[in-house]
């Protein structure tokens, strides 16, 4: 199953200093340590901005600068998406990148009803301050969660796990 990433910039926005490149082959490859092996995209929302649009294009991370200014409108914006991708006719797994929000959550609560798989990764820490964000595919192991609880851990021998910053 495709796998979709919903990623909220404002509350996790990814320093100037992370090496963009490290960011995609990390949780993709997390992804197929935890079982989920189909095609990835990541879908980004929010004006915390610290790379221009063409970098984050080439690190295989969408932008959606439709985000007007104001409160919530991020999560408005992020949360309609995550919705209109309902309409689509295969099966899909959903991978949150945000903080708590009302509306957000319970969207999420409502796709884990269907039966959807929904996943939470919340990085560590305050993301602004770190000098790279996912740095292998361990560190984004260790964050993420289904929504509900629990570790989604099913580790496949066929496809090991690989650090692209160590080696």
């Amino acid at each position: 199953d495709e796998t979709v990433v919903f990623w909220n910039f404002e509350d996790y926005p990814i320093p100037s200093s992370a090496n963009l490149d490290l960011i995609y082959p990390n949780i993709e490859s997390a992804l197929h340590k935890m079982g989920f092996h189909g095609h990835l995209s990541i879908m980004a929302f929010g004006d915390k901005l610290y790379h221009d649009i063409d970098a984050l294009s080439m690190a295989n991370i969408a932008y959606d600068p439709e985000v007007s200014p104001g409160d919530d409108s991020c999560v408005w914006r992020m949360t309609g998406e995550i919705v209109s991708f309902l309409a689509v006719s295969f099966p899909m797994n959903y991978m949150v990148i945000a903080k708590q929000h009302p509306e957000l959550y319970r969207v999420l609560h409502c796709l884990k009803s269907r039966n959807q798989i929904v996943l939470l990764l919340e990085p560590p820490g305050d993301t602004a301050q770190q000098d790279t964000l996912f740095p292998c595919v361990d560190s984004v192991v260790d964050c993420t969660k289904v929504f509900g609880g629990g570790k989604p851990i099913h580790e496949s021998k066929a496809y090991p796990s690989y650090c692209y910053r160590c080696g």
